[in-house]
Parts: structure tokens; C-alpha cells; sequence
């Protein structure tokens, strides 16, 4: 059966170390492909200094193309409203029927998985890829992972999970907001064609004062 996984996430902007976690995935396990879905709602962030759900979008458009193995998840009428995992996944496996569902994840927001909505459920029709931190060191993310594993064992579910063998990502989307917004350079972060399109939008800069 082939096999697809799931990289969700605000991509605020989508950057390098996104697209290292991406090919990891490629590199460890045996996937047709890597489906980028971008976070339609940020709710854990300001209104200020944040792009749209169409910007972001947009950026990881531009970040994928030519790389056969990146989707971009399906963008119509009916595909999922939620940005709850489990409506992604659901709505997933509606467009791409019997595959087997992997889902990639940082590891923060792998350390909130005995909190995600209906993560019965969710769990057990995924294996787990961990992206690992650049600060956390090898047995770090493995312990952490085991905590995980093991709360998740208390409310009987079983989990399925892997680190991701990769190098440490020196990279994250603050930065770059903060770069751009002080108006540095952030041309070695991004793809190019990402950087052009935060230039012409002047995305992340504040707006003129009257």
C-alpha cells in the first residue's frame, strides 16, 4: 500500500529548515509523497505582523514547485474548513483512498498530542514523524517522545512513532518576520522565489504610520 504523509503548520513564511523536514520524511520512509497543509486559522497569534491564510499559501506554492514529491493539499469547496488534525486527516483520506497515513510533526507540537481533539482516533490511523529541535539533543527528543508515548498508553492508545534523522535546523519563522521586518536580508532563509514574493507583498513590515 502506498503511503503519504501529512506536514501541516502555519508556514509563516514556509523557509528552508520546512523544506528539510519535508525531504527527511522522503529520505527515511518509503512515502509517494509529502502533502504541505497550511494553517487556514493562527489563532495563537497577534493580528499584527502575520500574513493571510492566502499569502502563506501562496509561499508554499512557490516553496514546492518542481519538487514532485510536494502536494499541496487539495484547495476546493469541500475540502476540510477545520484545522483540527483529525478533519485534515478525514478529509485527506477522502481525496487519497487506501494509503497508508503518516504524519509529520515538530517536537513541540508533538509534546501536545495527549491534548489534540479526538486524538483516539487520530493516532491510531497515523505513524509519527518527529522533526526534533535544533536545540534538543538526540536523547532529549527521544525522552520526550517517550512521555508522550507513555500518556498517551494511559488513555489505551498506541502509538506509532519515529525521529527524524536530520541535520539541526538553525531556522524559524520569527526570525525571518523579525528580518523582514527591520529590513535585513532573508534571502539564505527562504527559497528564492519565497523571498521575492514577501519583497513585493512587504510582508511582515509594519504598516506606514500617518
Amino acid at each position: 500500500m502506498r503511503s503519504l504523509a501529512i506536514w501541516g503548520g502555519s508556514f509563516d513564511p514556509v523557509h528552508w529548515g520546512h523544506v528539510q523536514v519535508a525531504e527527511a520524511a522522503i529520505a527515511q520512509v518509503e512515502l509517494e509523497a509529502v502533502i504541505w497543509v497550511p494553517a487556514r486559522c493562527l489563532f495563537h497569534k497577534s493580528r499584527t505582523g502575520v500574513a493571510s491564510f492566502a499569502d502563506r499559501l501562496h509561499m508554499v506554492r512557490l516553496a514546492i514547485a518542481h519538487r514532485p514529491q510536494f502536494w499541496l493539499a487539495p484547495q476546493t469547496s469541500d475540502w476540510a474548513r477545520s484545522d483540527y488534525a483529525i478533519d485534515i486527516l478525514q478529509a485527506l483520506q477522502v481525496y487519497y483512498p487506501h494509503r497508508q497515513w503518516y504524519w509529520i510533526a515538530g517536537l513541540d507540537a508533538f509534546r501536545s498530542l495527549p491534548r489534540w481533539y479526538h486524538r483516539q482516533e487520530l493516532v491510531a490511523q497515523c505513524q509519527w514523524l518527529i522533526a526534533p529541535r535544533s536545540l534538543n539533543s538526540q536523547f532529549t527528543t527521544q525522552y520526550s517522545c517517550q512521555q508522550v508515548e507513555r500518556q498517551l498508553a494511559q488513555e489505551a492508545i498506541a502509538l506509532r512513532w519515529q525521529i527524524l534523522q536530520m541535520a539541526e535546523i538553525e531556522i524559524s519563522s520569527s526570525q525571518i518576520r523579525q528580518a523582514q521586518k527591520w529590513g535585513q536580508s532573508i534571502g539564505d532563509r527562504v527559497p528564492e522565489a519565497v523571498a521575492r514574493y514577501i519583497r513585493e507583498k512587504q510582508l511582515y513590515r509594519d504598516p506606514p504610520r500617518n
